[in-house]
C-alpha cells in the first residue's frame, strides 16, 4: 500500500493520490482564494434575478398547497356543494395555484 501523499490537496479515499507540482498548487490556491472573497455586485444580483425571471422560478410550497386544498374541500363540503367538493377532489398541486391562474 502507498504512504500517505504530503500533496495538500490529498484526499483520503484516494491512495493513489498523485503528486501535483508546486505550480498546479499555487495556481489552485489562488483559485480557491478568489472564489471565497467573491463578492456579488448590484449587477450580478440583477442579473440573476433576471435569469430566474425569464425562467419562470418560482418557489412552490407544497405543505401549503396541500393544506389550501383541503382547507377548500373542507368548506365546500361544508356548504353542502357536492358538485364543488367532487371538483376539489379532482385537483391536483400545482404551481399555478400560487400565481392564482388556477
Amino acid at each position: 500500500m502507498k504512504a500517505r501523499s504530503k500533496c495538500p490537496l490529498y484526499h483520503a479515499a484516494l491512495d493513489a493520490c498523485s503528486e501535483i507540482s508546486s505550480q498546479q498548487y499555487w495556481r489552485v490556491l489562488r483559485s480557491l482564494v478568489l472564489v471565497l472573497r467573491y463578492t456579488y455586485t448590484s449587477e450580478d444580483v440583477t442579473r440573476m434575478i433576471e435569469e430566474r425571471r425569464a425562467k419562470g422560478a418560482k418557489g412552490f410550497n407544497v405543505a401549503a398547497e396541500r393544506m389550501r386544498l383541503s382547507n377548500l374541500r373542507e368548506y365546500e363540503n361544508g356548504r353542502g356543494d357536492a358538485e364543488a367538493v367532487a371538483r376539489c377532489a379532482g385537483m391536483r398541486l400545482s404551481p399555478a395555484a400560487f400565481d392564482g391562474t388556477n
